[in-house]
């Protein structure tokens, strides 16, 4: 993925401005980042994983008009490509940014904690929930229905 990563953003400074008219400066600003994350973190397949959909999704999104990057930065004034090359990287930053706020709230803020705990912990699905929810609807309705009835539920 860096091999792929560094020839995009490659092409972005040299072939591709031949042929869009667009210098991608903010794509391969992003190269260091992205190689930082795959070549440091033990995550390294999830942010493979993020330049490949991200790379996709950004170039059909622009190829088929849903939205358009400026060809200037508007708070950087920084060349872009239309997708940046390696805006992936700027994901594996959103990633890991909320990696260190979980992290570092985690020993803050019990609220954190009770977020992070449900969301390690397993719960084993209760077989038919739909059933549980159907008699739990009726045992507070006025309906009334015979014993033998309900065993068809």
């Amino acid at each position: 993925m860096l091999v792929a990563a560094t020839a995009w953003a490659a092409a972005g400074l040299t072939v591709l401005p031949v042929v869009t008219g667009r210098v991608d400066v903010q794509g391969a600003l992003w190269l260091p980042y992205f190689a930082w994350f795959m070549l440091r973190s033990p995550r390294w397949p999830v942010f493979a994983a993020i330049f490949i959909i991200v790379g996709e999704l950004e170039i059909c999104g622009t190829s088929f008009g849903n939205w358009y990057w400026q060809p200037i930065a508007p708070w950087t004034h920084i060349p872009s490509g239309n997708p940046p090359s390696v805006v992936a990287g700027g994901y594996c930053v959103i990633d890991a940014s909320v990696l260190a706020v979980l992290w570092l709230g985690r020993s803050y803020g019990p609220g954190l904690n009770t977020i992070i705990t449900r969301m390690t912990a397993t719960i084993k699905p209760i077989a038919g929930p739909m059933m549980a929810l159907r008699r739990l609807r009726r045992s507070k309705s006025a309906e009334v229905v015979s014993p033998a009835s309900a065993n068809l539920i």
